[in-house]
């Protein structure tokens, strides 16, 4: 019978637990809060676009919500677009097999801007997973572009009753209350939004827009908000 330790096997022998330790390990390390802070300080130091993006990308596979909304906070547009964008698909991913392939058919008729049957996926999507928030923020957007404001309405109030972080909604929430000429609740719903994303240009030339329109109505009390 053959020896079991040598000094051969027992160099092989240690040279696999490592390895195995190692490929065991890694994934921890990956999504250690060490390792998303240590990603989030390369999104916002570094210059090189391609490098944010795959930064940003890693994020959102490592699950560092908190480290991406902290980039929400940068004043660099380009910062910002990235950390939205691995943010959005972090909280796509978040779902099942079923909910993600739904909201990608779903998607796919809205580019082709196919919107009534997007529709239909999205009313089905969200019946059937009613606390999936992309699925209702997805049929928030193919309202809006359908024109149907309250429906729009409704379905961002269900996102950020879902998930109060997505700035987008809250933002998407107070242009429809604007459309329809209710511009204290824009407000407060563009405040939301800028709460969490203070930098973001689109919630504050909103909030803007309603300070103008508030100071307005305050100076032509008897005027409707259409006339001015």
């Amino acid at each position: 019978m053959k020896p079991f330790f040598t000094p051969l096997l027992c160099r092989v022998y240690v040279a696999f637990a490592l390895i195995s330790v190692v490929h065991l390990a890694w994934p921890l390390v990956m999504s250690s809060s060490w390792n998303r802070q240590r990603l989030l300080h390369v999104l916002v130091t570094t210059d090189d676009a391609p490098v944010r993006e795959r930064t940003a990308a890693k994020l959102a596979d490592y699950g560092g919500e908190e480290q991406l909304m902290a980039a929400l906070r940068e004043s660099s547009a380009a910062v910002q677009d990235v950390a939205t964008g691995a943010l959005l698909q972090l909280w796509f991913s978040r779902g099942g097999a079923d909910e993600v392939a739904l909201l990608a058919r779903a998607q796919q008729f809205a580019e082709k801007n196919d919107l009534r049957r997007a529709l239909v996926v999205l009313n089905y999507l969200t019946r059937l997973h009613p606390f999936y928030a992309p699925g209702w923020d997805c049929r928030a957007t193919v309202h809006w572009k359908l024109g149907h404001l309250r429906k729009a309405e409704s379905a961002c109030r269900k996102v950020v009753l879902l998930n109060p972080n997505h700035f987008a909604a809250w933002r998407s929430l107070g242009v429809c209350q604007l459309s329809q000429g209710r511009v204290a609740e824009a407000s407060e719903s563009l405040r939301r939004a800028l709460i969490i994303a203070p930098e973001d240009r689109v919630s504050r030339s909103y909030f803007r827009r309603c300070g103008e329109l508030k100071g307005r109505i305050r100076q032509r009390p008897g005027v409707g908000l259409l006339e001015i």
